[in-house]
């Protein structure tokens, strides 16, 4: 993540505000069950410490009530931030395509590691509804150089509805040959 935000000047996830930064597991480490996933650049953004500590490793969801918090740990009510409470965490809008991006690649590649982590309709929501802008597309493609794999829902959200339908989850599980030619 730090790598990624040094080179790229990669956004902060869950905030604007670049200070007290730390590393960020979408997936938390928790339910990472072998390195390769813990390690997995496509699932480490960096993010205010506070922010970090407060989301731990509660599930990404809507929520309709909450306490409200900021990149300082100041609690306030607004809509742009981040509301969390003893079971759920919601991201600030600008964040929830990233989360659920992350969250479907590990669905997809590392079957059912995502499980706790957000719900299958709001993931496919939040992608969806906040679309990949720049920042996101280059840092897919920069991981790709480093680790040779792609998130596939960066490059076509669509994907989304199309790999996890409402009647029938149908996972693939994509090897790195299948991304040799990109």
């Amino acid at each position: 993540g730090y790598l990624l935000h040094k080179i790229l000047d990669d956004p902060f996830i869950y905030t604007t505000q670049k200070i007290d930064h730390s590393c960020e597991h979408v997936v938390p480490k928790t339910y990472c069950t072998n390195k390769n996933i813990a390690s997995d650049m496509h699932n480490i953004y960096i993010t205010a410490s506070n922010i970090n500590n407060k989301r731990a490793i509660l599930k990404f969801n809507k929520l309709k009530k909450g306490k409200y918090i900021n990149e300082k740990g100041k609690t306030k009510k607004s809509s742009s931030v981040n509301t969390y409470n003893h079971q759920y965490f919601e991201p600030e809008k600008f964040s929830k395509g990233r989360v659920s991006r992350a969250c479907a690649y590990f669905f997809l590649i590392y079957d059912n590691v995502a499980d706790n982590v957000i719900d299958i309709d709001i993931m496919k929501n939040w992608c969806i509804q906040n679309r990949p802008n720049k920042s996101e597309i280059k840092r897919n493609y920069f991981i790709f150089q480093v680790q040779k794999t792609v998130n596939p829902f960066i490059i076509y959200p669509e994907l989304i509805n199309h790999i996890f339908n409402e009647k029938h989850i149908t996972k693939v599980n994509p090897t790195k040959e299948k991304y040799k030619s990109l």
